[in-house]
């Protein structure tokens, strides 16, 4: 459950300090978290390189000129966040 807790935060671009804000993980154990999730083709790094004015999730990011990692959910973690929910 803590995985698709955390999945379920990425609907809104999260970097890692605020995920590990949010659960009470240690940033360590979030990223290794998100390591899992990404290599199921859950959830991805979008990889910010600070090109604020041009970004689509300018207003919505946490991290508006700073730079760092930004994970979002993909496609395929809404999909089984949505069968995850009907299986309930």
């Amino acid at each position: 459950m803590v995985l698709i807790d955390l999945l379920e935060k990425l609907v809104i671009p999260r970097s890692v300090s605020d995920l590990a804000r949010m659960t009470g993980y240690s940033e360590e154990s979030v990223r290794q978290m998100l390591a899992v999730l990404s290599r199921k083709g859950y959830a991805m790094d979008v990889g910010c390189n600070s090109a604020c004015g041009v970004c689509s999730l300018k207003n919505l990011c946490p991290s508006v000129g700073k730079g760092g990692e930004i994970w979002i959910i993909t496609p395929k973690g809404r999909e089984y966040l949505r069968r995850q929910r009907v299986a309930t």
